[in-house]
């Protein structure tokens, strides 16, 4: 995403000005903007006109909205943020109080202003903004005459680079067989180089902790001993000391979809087990993993109950400082019901501050569905809270008998 402007006042309101360069950029805009922002942009809007003879015309203009949000609806098939609501701002063709929908896709400029600007959503938009921010994974999709260089996040899948050329044939007549191969052979360097060139320019080594790269054949093999290469050649020195972040997997393809097909590979999950994009889904097995567990007695004392799900149960279990991994969706941060979403923050702050470790969910992948069956909020615990919960459930009996009473 391009961020063109922004402007914050000391209490928490303000507004940015951005603009989506792909598609990922609409579904972080879709997550910040609630009902109650404020949006302007470029929109189209079909008038009316009378003529003094009492012919009526119509025409689509292009004109400049700024509304108060109502509604937001996202279609991930056409990349299209819809966001309905009232017009607040005089224009000549619209009045005040009409109701209008901005259509938001790529490359939309679109100011966002906000009444409090929560950490949440400074987070998501600053994640879209500098991807490289919070990607630990770096994936180099390569075939013939086409790369394609994505940043993996716990919840992005960002294409940051693609190279692509023109690779000619190596077969033809016998006679000319030499020629062909030597032809094929000088893109394939231009192509490697250039690919190279793009990862000099997109890899972060301070936060990437393993550059993947896949493809099928021999081209993703070849590319990396070209790299090594390379990296003494043009005296590259974090490519030539961090060698070792650099490995290949198979893939059927050089297109984004095997990133999927990736990420479902045990072999490249064990490459990968010590970043976010696979984090995610270790921790959320392992929760299962606890609270499927069975306990070797029933005897109360020897409980190990080392998880919680539920706003209730988790909310205790911050207030004691048990908590090791709070997991949370992000559509509970995202609320449009701003004082149940401030209730969220406090518990992702808390726990953050006790030294807890906190996983956002993306309501849109599979791990984040799963987590939603649990309400959208569940723990793996330092230690049992069963005791708290139980004084709780004491102190809630006695208030509801002292109210019959």
């Amino acid at each position: 995403m391009k961020l063109v402007k922004q402007n914050y006042e000391r209490d928490g309101s303000g507004a940015v000005v951005c603009e989506c360069e792909v598609a990922d950029d609409v579904w972080t805009l879709y997550n910040v903007v609630l009902p109650g922002d404020k949006v302007k942009c470029v929109t189209t809007r079909k008038l009316q006109r009378e003529s003094d003879t009492g012919a009526v015309s119509s025409e689509v203009k292009k004109i400049t909205l700024n509304i108060l949000v109502k509604k937001t609806d996202y279609e991930g098939d056409g990349d299209m943020l819809r966001i309905a609501g009232q017009v607040i701002d005089e224009n000549p063709y619209v009045k005040i109080g009409s109701h209008h929908t901005l259509d938001i896709s790529l490359h939309t400029k679109v100011t966002l202003y906000k009444e409090y600007w929560d950490r949440f959503f400074l987070d998501k938009l600053q994640e879209a903004i500098d991807p490289h921010r919070s990607a630990e994974v770096q994936v180099v999709l390569i075939e013939s005459g086409l790369c394609q260089v994505f940043l993996l996040s716990s919840s992005l899948g960002k294409l940051v680079a693609k190279v692509t050329a023109a690779m000619p044939k190596q077969r033809g007549p016998f006679s000319n067989y030499e020629k062909a191969c030597s032809d094929f052979f000088k893109v394939k360097k231009r192509f490697f180089e250039d690919v190279f060139s793009s990862l000099v320019v997109h890899t972060n080594f301070e936060t990437v902790k393993c550059v993947l790269i896949a493809g099928p054949g021999f081209m993703k093999d070849e590319f990396l001993e070209f790299l090594h290469r390379e990296a003494v050649k043009r005296g590259c020195k974090d490519f030539i000391s961090r060698k070792q972040m650099f490995v290949t997997a198979s893939a059927s393809t050089a297109h984004k979809q095997a990133l999927t097909e990736l990420l479902a590979d045990p072999s490249v999950m064990a490459l990968l087990e010590n970043t976010k994009a696979v984090r995610h889904a270790q921790r959320l097995q392992e929760f299962y993993r606890l609270l499927n567990r069975t306990l070797e007695t029933s005897t109360g004392s020897d409980k190990r109950n080392l998880t919680c799900y539920g706003p209730g149960q988790v909310a205790t279990a911050v207030d004691v400082g048990a908590v090791a991994s709070l997991l949370i969706t992000d559509g509970l941060l995202r609320s449009s019901d701003t004082a149940e979403r401030r209730r969220f923050l406090r518990l992702v702050e808390e726990v953050e501050r006790t030294g807890g470790e906190v996983l956002t969910f993306s309501d849109q992948h599979t791990s984040g569905e799963q987590l939603n069956m649990l309400s959208g909020v569940a723990a793996i615990l330092k230690f049992p809270i069963d005791d708290f919960l139980e004084d709780e459930e004491d102190a809630a009996g006695d208030e509801t008998r002292k109210r019959e009473d």
